[in-house]
């Protein structure tokens, strides 16, 4: 059981200055699923998640004694969503493409019957057969398997270069086929319900 008041952020401030191991405990298993869910919405990457939340947290303990603020939440989130955009300014231009595109496909949950029209599955199911293996294997276990890239590369035994390769190649290769359905929103919704 955790000696600080649950929610009191003074008490585990104070205690963290003082240099606390038991109150950055808590401040780590009280915050570190947020703090990942908050680096996720944006990259779509596990591994870097993961990273940045650990970059975090180690930073937070090094100038624990100068720490200065008032809501350790709000602080912390804040901090994560800098850390985000940061680690994003830094990735090429197609990579960030490549993840809005994979958001755009996760956040289409909205799925409406209607526009899942027998024949655009067709077109899908057609596309996905027309990809060369590795690159269809590839685009199977992220989408199908939800797996991460490292995931991936750790299964067929390839970097995680050659499988980020891959990945957007795919999407260069269905934003240039298939162009007026991504206009449209009628792809991506299709690829949302195939996914599920």
């Amino acid at each position: 059981m955790s000696p600080f008041t649950p929610g009191n952020d003074q008490e585990l401030l104070q205690a963290l200055r003082r240099g606390d191991e038991r109150a950055f405990t808590q401040l780590y298993n009280q915050y570190w699923s947020s703090l990942y869910a908050t680096a996720y919405n944006r990259l779509r990457d596990r591994e870097q998640c993961q990273d940045l939340v650990q970059e975090l947290f180690t930073d937070v303990w090094k100038r624990r004694e100068s720490l200065e603020a008032t809501t350790l939440g709000a602080y912390l989130h804040s901090a994560m969503r800098f850390m985000t955009y940061k680690r994003l300014a830094k990735m090429p231009l197609e990579t960030r493409y490549y993840q809005e595109f994979e958001e755009t496909i996760a956040s289409s949950l909205f799925t409406d019957d209607q526009l899942l029209t027998k024949e655009l599955r067709q077109l899908l199911d057609h596309w996905i057969e027309a990809l060369p293996e590795k690159r269809r294997k590839v685009f199977l276990l992220h989408y199908e398997e939800s797996l991460s890239t490292e995931e991936i590369a750790t299964r067929l035994g390839v970097s995680r270069k050659t499988v980020q390769n891959q990945l957007n190649t795919v999407y260069t290769h269905l934003q240039q086929k298939y162009m007026h359905y991504l206009l449209t929103g009628m792809i991506l919704t299709l690829l949302t319900a195939w996914i599920s």
